[in-house]
C-alpha cells in the first residue's frame, strides 16, 4: 500500500527532475553539404496515426538551422553503451566540428530523408516537419515519423533518462500490467517500466554483493554518471534540456 508522503517546497524551474520525458535522443541532421548531431531530451509522442512527434530545439542550436531549412531529421535511440557520446555530443558544436568522426559514430543512408541514422544506436526514426506554427514561438517542432529502423533485440533496451544536475536514470526492468487494462485504452498494452536498483554505471554491471542483492528489487535509482563533470559548467544540460552543450553564445 502506498504511503503518505510529506513534501516540502520546489522551484518550479526544477520539475522536471521529477517530470522527465522520456530517453535521451541524437538528432541527425543535413542540409546542403553540412550534417550535423545534436544531443535531445525534451520531445514527446503527440500521436499514433499519423506518426507525430514534438520536440523542442533551442533556436541558438546549429541543429536548429538546418532542421528548419530543410525540414526533416532523423531521431536516433541511443543506449548506455553511447553514455559518453551522448555527453560528448552535447558538449561540442557541429558549426566547428564533425561529430560523426569525433565521436567514431558511424552514419548510415536512409530512406526518406537526406540526413543519416546512427549506427550504433538501438533506434532511427526518420521524420519530417508536419508542422512548423509553434516553431518561431516555442521552438517547437511537430515531425512526421515516416520509417521507423529498430534493432531486432533487446526488446527493450537500457535508455538514458536525464534528470538535470549531471544524473541520469537508467530504463530497466518491465512492469505488466496488461491484465488490468481496458481493450484500446490510451495508455496502450499495459508495460510500464521501471529503473531497478542495479548499481549500474557507464552500462557496466555492479559486481558487488550489495549490488546483486538490489537488483531483485523493482525500484527507482538513479544512475549517478554525474554527466556534470564532463559537461562544461553553465552548459545547456541544465538551462535547456533539448541539448547538451556550451553556452548560448555559441552554436551546436
Amino acid at each position: 500500500m502506498a504511503r503518505l508522503r510529506r513534501k516540502t517546497d520546489l522551484p518550479v524551474s526544477e520539475i522536471r527532475r521529477y517530470l522527465e520525458p522520456g530517453p535521451i535522443v541524437l538528432v541527425t541532421s543535413a542540409h546542403g553539404d553540412e550534417c550535423n548531431i545534436m544531443t535531445m531530451g525534451w520531445h514527446t509522442v503527440m500521436e499514433f496515426t499519423p506518426s507525430l512527434v514534438g520536440c523542442v530545439i533551442a533556436g541558438g542550436n546549429h541543429s536548429f538551422g538546418l532542421i528548419r531549412r530543410s525540414k526533416e531529421c532523423v531521431i536516433n535511440l541511443p543506449t548506455t553503451a553511447l553514455t559518453a557520446q551522448v555527453i560528448g555530443v552535447g558538449n561540442t558544436t557541429g558549426a566547428e566540428v564533425d561529430k560523426f568522426e569525433k565521436f567514431k559514430l558511424t552514419p548510415e543512408k536512409a530512406e526518406h530523408v537526406k540526413a543519416p541514422l546512427i549506427a550504433e544506436c538501438h533506434a532511427s526514426f526518420e521524420c519530417k516537419l508536419a508542422d512548423s506554427s509553434l516553431i518561431s514561438k516555442y521552438n517547437f517542432f511537430i515531425f512526421e515519423v515516416v520509417k521507423a529502423h529498430v534493432a531486432a533485440s533487446p526488446k527493450h533496451p537500457e535508455t538514458l533518462h536525464y534528470t538535470g544536475d549531471g544524473v541520469f536514470m537508467i530504463a530497466g526492468k518491465v512492469i505488466s500490467r496488461r491484465s488490468q487494462f481496458r481493450p484500446g485504452h490510451a495508455l496502450g498494452a499495459g508495460d510500464f517500466r521501471a529503473v531497478p536498483a542495479t548499481g549500474r554505471r557507464h552500462g557496466f554491471r555492479a559486481r558487488s554483493r550489495r549490488g546483486r542483492a538490489a537488483r531483485s528489487q523493482e525500484t527507482w535509482r538513479l544512475l549517478s554518471i554525474r554527466a556534470s563533470s564532463r559537461c562544461r559548467s553553465g552548459t545547456a544540460w541544465d538551462r535547456r534540456l533539448d541539448d547538451c552543450g556550451p553556452p548560448r553564445a555559441q552554436r551546436h
